[in-house]
């Protein structure tokens, strides 16, 4: 894999793949490497290919853990051991297709606040000793992780598979991005 493929990994669109970004970021830390390397490009950046493990579901696990402790979710009557609002969140309902949109619009509120401090180049006002934009997708990587938690999903299968889905896909060449129509920026 060359400098231009990996960094076609990198660049993400907007939306969803702003989420896969912040995932990916976060995976390169905790998913569990193979030992096949891919040969060093100009920068010397040496990737290796990702297996799924369960280092991410354990992440989501705790992030949800934290919130239902905090009381984030259980406001509502329990029915088997599961608060009302993750049951009706897991079956679709109304409720709880407004619950994943309300969780998705403080995903991107911290997304914002991520932007606004790399803006204004801003050091965080709680963890005063870090940059914002470092503690605040640290919060959108929390907040998807306890979204994450509350629809009982694989988001470390699904990482790996969309990286490795990116890595070969022709729209996230350089030349195709730069075309006409292409995911230049």
């Amino acid at each position: 894999m060359n400098m231009n493929e990996f960094t076609n990994l990198a660049i993400l669109g907007i939306g969803v793949s702003v989420l896969v970004a912040l995932f990916f970021g976060f995976a390169l830390f905790v998913i569990r490497w193979n030992s096949k390397e891919v040969e060093p490009t100009k920068l010397q950046v040496k990737v290796k290919k990702c297996s799924p493990d369960d280092s991410v579901n354990t992440f989501v696990d705790a992030c949800f853990g934290a919130s239902s402790n905090a009381g984030w979710w259980g406001e509502f009557e329990q029915t088997d051991g599961v608060p009302y609002d993750v049951t009706e969140v897991r079956k679709g309902t109304r409720f709880g297709k407004a619950l994943v949109a309300q969780k998705l619009c403080l995903i991107h509120s911290e997304i914002s606040e991520a932007m606004e401090g790399h803006r204004k180049n801003l050091m965080d006002d709680k963890l005063p000793h870090r940059p914002m934009i470092e503690v605040e997708l640290a919060d959108a990587m929390i907040r998807i992780g306890d979204l994450a938690g509350a629809l009982d999903l694989d988001l470390g299968g699904a990482i790996c598979e969309k990286m490795a889905f990116n890595a070969v896909r022709p729209d996230h060449k350089p030349e195709n991005r730069a075309a006409t129509g292409g995911k230049a920026y």
